[in-house]
């Protein structure tokens, strides 16, 4: 997001935003894949939809409600730029299911685990 923010020539506070903005839209899909990658789906657990849903709601006030935004600094996003906070997220979203479907051994944490042996 930040990346991108910056290609297009935005400024700081933009840039800050995009990243945010990207940040959080990445975890709320990490969750996906992580409850997808358990054979579980996001429907499964109504209250973890709902902390999602309502985490959703969180940033767009972050982004877009005054007050909020003033005290962290962001500043409106475009409709393009939630755009592009959504591919990266779903570009993160790939990689964590291609991760979990390497072999064992290959995976980062296997890696990490042989090191310290």
């Amino acid at each position: 997001g930040a990346l991108a923010a910056f290609w297009s020539g935005a400024d700081a506070a933009h840039a800050r935003t995009m990243t945010m903005t990207a940040l959080v839209a990445l975890e709320l899909a990490r969750v996906h894949a992580i409850r997808l990658g358990s054979g579980l789906s996001l429907g499964s657990n109504p209250g973890l939809f709902a902390a999602l849903a309502g985490s959703l709601a969180v940033q767009a006030a972050a982004v877009h409600w005054a007050p909020l935004a003033g005290f962290l600094g962001t500043v409106p996003l475009s409709g393009r730029d939630w755009g592009v906070a959504a591919a990266a997220a779903a570009a993160g979203w790939a990689a964590i299911l291609a991760v979990d479907r390497l072999p064992l051994w290959a995976q980062p944490s296997a890696a990490k685990s042989s090191v310290s042996r």
